[in-house]
């Protein structure tokens, strides 16, 4: 249930031809076929049967990049991923897992559908919006409204102009004309 380590550096690439070719022996009765990156250190993959092609569950790979070495820690939705980057995609091609494992797996799939339906959020020009779990200088959680959407999304804070990114409004709430 730790973290595995090699003693060798390696680029984003490597390390998934690492691991996707680790499923591709005959050792093994799955394979991976459908495979994706959310950011730098999460993998994620669609395990399968070979004999049937039908899929079995969804794998991460939390993956942890070093100078001089990297290293992973694989969990699939029956243990207890939390990541929610997961893309949705994978959550329409696979069941749910059969049995005891399904209340854990069933919660998690649906925090990752409420991750995704908040990246989706749009944004209209003038909305005020409650940064939640921000800060701008001693302000937490200050409240901005955004004058501009594209190319890069622009907001005033006090009359101020700041560029913030989608990422920053993740967790963002509205925030009601009084």
């Amino acid at each position: 249930m730790g973290w595995s380590f090699t003693e060798h550096p390696a680029a984003r690439g490597e390390v998934t031809r690492e691991f996707l070719g680790n499923w591709q022996s005959d050792r093994t009765p799955y394979y991976i076929k459908e495979h994706a990156w959310y950011g730098r250190s999460q993998l994620w993959g669609v395990l399968r049967r070979k004999d049937t092609d039908a899929p079995v569950c969804i794998v991460e790979w939390m993956v942890s990049f070093r100078r001089d070495s990297w290293g992973y820690k694989d969990l699939d939705e029956s243990v207890g991923p939390v990541d929610v980057g997961c893309p949705m995609r994978f959550l329409e091609l696979v069941p749910l897992p059969p049995g005891g494992d399904q209340g854990y797996a069933a919660a998690w799939r649906e925090r990752v559908r409420a991750e995704h339906a908040k990246l989706r959020r749009r944004w209209q020009v003038g909305d005020r919006v409650k940064l939640v779990g921000r800060r701008i200088g001693m302000e937490s959680a200050p409240v901005v409204i955004i004058t501009r959407l594209k190319p890069r999304m622009l907001c005033e804070y006090y009359g101020r102009p700041i560029v913030i990114t989608r990422a920053v409004l993740k967790n963002a709430e509205i925030v009601k004309e009084e």
